[in-house]
């Protein structure tokens, strides 16, 4: 057994948990993607599994930033390239808000 009491069946436990959550999380995106398409809001030759993959990417990036250099605008700046992101899907960029000012 590793020290803390931790054996690999937890782990491996903990790792299923972890990616049934991110599996549901991406399929939430697509969902919300898809009905954005389905309602004119985006673009309907945009890649939904693409850009779900940059939005989770842009957000991921943000935590790790935060979590490894202890700072926080690295959230501004991730809410900046998923704006701008959308902004290259959407049908009416402008009904999407201003830009983030980071702090």
């Amino acid at each position: 057994m590793p020290s803390g009491g931790i054996t690999p069946g937890q782990v491996r436990a903990a790792t299923k948990i972890f990616a049934e959550a991110r599996t549901g999380w991406f399929a939430f995106l697509e969902q919300v993607a898809r009905d954005a398409q389905q309602s004119g809001e985006m673009a309907a030759d945009a890649e939904v599994p693409q850009l779900v993959f940059e939005l989770a990417a842009f957000l991921e990036m943000a935590n790790a930033e935060s979590v490894l250099h202890d700072e926080i605008t690295c959230y501004d700046k991730a809410a900046n390239a998923i704006l701008n992101r959308l902004r290259g899907v959407a049908t009416d960029p402008s009904a999407l808000p201003e830009r983030r000012r980071s702090q």
